[in-house]
């Protein structure tokens, strides 16, 4: 890590970091965008699978995941109204990282985290 480079790290996600966790979403996905009721439920259906990235006190990244059936993946946008009994896969919604925390190796430590526990 140069001199410059501030160390990210990846911590659970809380409803506090909510609007951070939209207004990245906006910067990287502009043309897809979610309503923040999305976020919210993905968080309040499945926390283990939702976390950010920090660093100098600002959030960099973030992740939504949660277990789902296989082969069918949820529209965009759309809230899930429960996670299905007999999920089958683990699904990755949304892995966004600013550019400054790109290259850096932090997408591959999440992955490697949450497929982990799957």
């Amino acid at each position: 890590m140069g001199a410059a480079e501030t160390r990210l790290d990846w911590r659970p996600m809380l409803a506090t970091d909510l609007r951070a966790v939209e207004a990245i979403g906006e910067a990287v996905h502009a043309t897809y965008p979610e309503d923040p009721e999305v976020f919210a439920e993905r968080l309040a259906l499945f926390p283990l699978g939702c976390h950010v990235l920090q660093g100098g006190g600002a959030l960099a990244g973030y992740v939504i995941s949660h277990p789902w059936r296989p082969a069918a993946p949820p529209a965009l946008n759309a809230r899930l109204g429960g996670l299905p009994p007999a999920a089958g896969c683990y699904y990755i919604h949304d892995l966004a990282l600013l550019p400054a925390a790109r290259g850096r190796g932090v997408a591959r430590r999440v992955v490697r985290a949450l497929t982990a526990m799957s």
